[in-house]
């Protein structure tokens, strides 16, 4: 009699300490997390060696005080977030256009064809790397009842929605 052998899962484990979900469960490779549907994850801290939304539109939540992440620095330690939510610890956020054509997503936002990825706040800055010759401020737009400041590189091809209550520094 032939026994089945059934198929290979990854067994659920629970996030690190660090970080938060509405769904408790992550699947874990090695000393990496890769979360594996669409949820806010939430961290309290930058201490982290990689951390991955997975597939779908994921958002970032930085819910420490003072927290600096920093896209184009950390490079593939965060991966699968197309949405970034300061919070209201005074954090920051720096990336370049680079970051957002490498994670965001066409269309996310609004249909214009650009690669776009959105920043939410109580408060906090983001920082945009490359300068005055990376990005222009555009003028705003609303989704829903939030007011986006928009950010478009020179080549138009990345856009980026920042709330209202944001501080933005081009670098």
């Amino acid at each position: 009699m032939r026994q089945q052998v059934p198929a290979y899962r990854p067994s659920p484990c629970s996030l690190p300490q660090w970080a938060t979900s509405s769904t408790t469960q992550a699947t874990s490779w090695a000393p990496s997390w890769r979360v594996t549907f669409d949820k806010a994850i939430r961290i309290n801290s930058g201490d982290f060696e990689r951390i991955d939304g997975g597939l779908g539109i994921d958002t970032l939540v930085m819910d420490g005080k003072s927290m600096h992440i920093d896209l184009s620095a950390l490079g593939m330690k965060v991966q699968g977030f197309e949405k970034f939510d300061l919070g209201a610890g005074g954090n920051t956020l720096a990336l370049s256009a680079n970051d957002v054509l490498a994670g965001g997503v066409r269309d996310m936002v609004t249909a214009d064809r650009k690669v776009q990825m959105l920043v939410n706040g109580a408060n906090g800055d983001v920082d945009l790397l490359g300068g005055s010759d990376g990005w222009t401020q555009g003028g705003n737009t609303t989704v829903g009842d939030v007011t986006y400041s928009v950010y478009t590189n020179l080549a138009g091809t990345a856009e980026l929605l920042v709330e209202d209550k944001v501080h933005v520094t081009i670098m």
